[in-house]
């Protein structure tokens, strides 16, 4: 009798022992499913990125059959001389992962004894979207045309067509994030190769925003700016330094709309 009730109370506490790993198996795996789900859930409500940058270019692309339209203000001097340029961009998503591109720039050169103005070099463009997500990182890569328009007119612009590929990437950082752009050009009087990066970091309905530029010749450009973002509109304003004897400053105004 007491065999079979110790027998009894054995059974008993191995089923009780193998209920209770099995509580925790499930516990575990619950945990390890949801996890994940939990991780995605906090990247999809990260604040949104700016739809421009105030100097250089953004690597994520237009949604498929949106436009974007932004214009530009940017106002530099350096050793007497003035340059005041006003830029229309256009982007359309042909699909998710390519986009085209169009910028027109009305140019102003004013000196002490010249005063030139203008219609610059249009560029025409297409950036295609590699790695579209932005967790942990994204990767596009573009190209554009430069035409020129100071070869048959007084127009301060080029005289030779272009060609200008761009590999840009940029990856998640906190609630902010790190952009970068590698370009080379084939332009004779323009630098082979420039480099961007920029940090944005927002806040609210704020983002900071710090860009930096540097070329081949040596150029190189600080630019600490804020972006006001709103549904579908964006307004930015920025303080290019120039960190080099021929780069200039100024102030930059970017205002951006999208139209769905």
């Amino acid at each position: 009798t007491e065999r079979a009730a110790a027998s009894t109370l054995s059974t008993q506490f191995t089923r009780e022992r193998d209920g209770s790993l099995g509580d925790l198996r499930g516990t575990a795996l619950v945990i390890l499913f949801c996890f994940p789900m939990t991780s995605t859930a906090q990247a999809v409500e990260r604040p949104r990125l700016v739809e421009e940058l105030l100097t250089g270019e953004r690597v994520t692309l237009q949604d498929e059959k949106e436009l974007e339209a932004s214009f530009g203000f940017d106002d530099r001097s350096l050793a007497g001389l003035q340059t005041l340029t006003l830029t229309l961009r256009l982007e359309y998503g042909i699909s998710e992962r390519l986009q085209v591109e169009v910028e027109a720039p009305w140019t102003r050169l004013k000196s002490i004894d010249s005063n030139q103005a203008g219609l610059g070099d249009l560029e025409i463009g297409a950036l295609f979207g590699i790695v579209t997500s932005l967790e942990p990182w994204a990767l596009s890569a573009g190209v554009r045309v430069h035409i020129p328009s100071g070869s048959r007119s007084e127009n301060p612009g080029g005289d030779d067509w272009a060609a200008e590929p761009t590999l840009l990437t940029a990856m998640t950082l906190g609630v902010g994030q790190v952009q970068a752009s590698a370009s080379w050009s084939t332009e004779p009087s323009a630098p082979r190769w420039s480099f961007d990066a920029a940090l944005i970091e927002p806040w609210r309905a704020w983002r900071g925003v710090l860009e930096i530029q540097a070329s081949e010749k040596g150029s190189s450009t600080l630019t600490p700016g804020v972006i006001w973002h709103v549904p579908a509109l964006e307004v930015g304003i920025g303080c290019p330094l120039g960190l080099s004897h021929d780069a200039p400053s100024g102030v930059i105004v970017k205002v951006t709309k999208e139209f769905q």
